[in-house]
């Protein structure tokens, strides 16, 4: 709606209701705007040892394959999203500056997605990506938790064969297990991972406030581009100001 039929759509309420009612109409808007306490997150788990959660023969495709990531394949890769989402593009450098590994999907030669994982740790004090000093998830020496899964949109028909050519190689690399997340509402996405071997292995409810900050459970942090800072807990204590990466 435009701002004049915003304008419009007050001035009948306040007609109708008056100052007050328009008032609580404002405050309500504003308050569904400020905070979102319905962001549920879907921990999964995949078996890679399985062979079902693998490349199956009739998956196969010789113009299909995955790459490793790294300094040669960024230049396709930053192209690719110049044309379709730039947004990505900070990501995509910031995950090679942070070490993380990944695979580059290639269709036909042309580079159309890419994925990003890291290594667990049998140390209960390391924590091996940002994500996971707030999520419960913490993969052992020998599984990986991945993340960043994206296809361009015009290659989207391509995530299950994507996907599953990613957890070979995973196996292939001797690890047994990985470890990821969606929004429960990203219904399509849930989908492909349940066909593809995830399992569903715990939820976590996240409130968001004003885009900025994250509560969960009786924690507070700062949303910031590649990572999230403790803020402390509610209501604020003395641990304000930890650095969650």
């Amino acid at each position: 709606m435009s701002a004049l039929g915003k304008l419009s759509k007050l001035r009948l309420i306040w007609q109708q209701e008056g100052p007050k009612g328009a008032a609580r109409k404002v405050a309500g808007e504003l308050k569904l705007r400020a905070y979102h306490p319905d962001r549920q997150l879907v921990l999964l788990r995949v078996d890679l040892s399985l062979p079902a959660h693998r490349v199956r023969p009739k998956d196969a495709d010789p113009s299909f394959r995955v790459l490793p990531y790294g300094p040669s394949e960024l230049p396709r890769l930053r192209a690719l999203l110049e044309r379709t989402e730039p947004a990505r593009l900070p990501t995509l450098e910031a995950r090679l500056a942070q070490g993380a590994q990944g695979f580059v999907a290639e269709d036909a030669g042309e580079a159309i997605g890419y994925v990003f994982f890291v290594l667990g740790s049998d140390d209960p004090t390391e924590v091996v990506h940002a994500d996971l000093h707030w999520l419960p998830l913490r993969p052992t020496k020998g599984e990986v938790y991945t993340f960043d899964y994206w296809l361009a949109e015009a290659a989207r028909g391509r995530g299950n064969l994507f996907a599953r050519s990613v957890q070979q190689a995973q196996h292939e690399m001797g690890y047994s297990a990985s470890y990821g997340y969606v929004e429960a509402t990203n219904t399509s996405a849930l989908w492909l991972y349940r066909t593809i071997g995830w399992k569903e292995v715990g939820r976590v409810l996240e409130h968001r406030i004003l885009g900025k900050l994250s509560v969960i459970d009786d924690r507070v942090y700062l949303v910031r581009a590649f990572d999230r800072l403790l803020l402390g807990r509610w209501p604020l204590s003395v641990e304000a100001g930890r650095p969650s990466a």
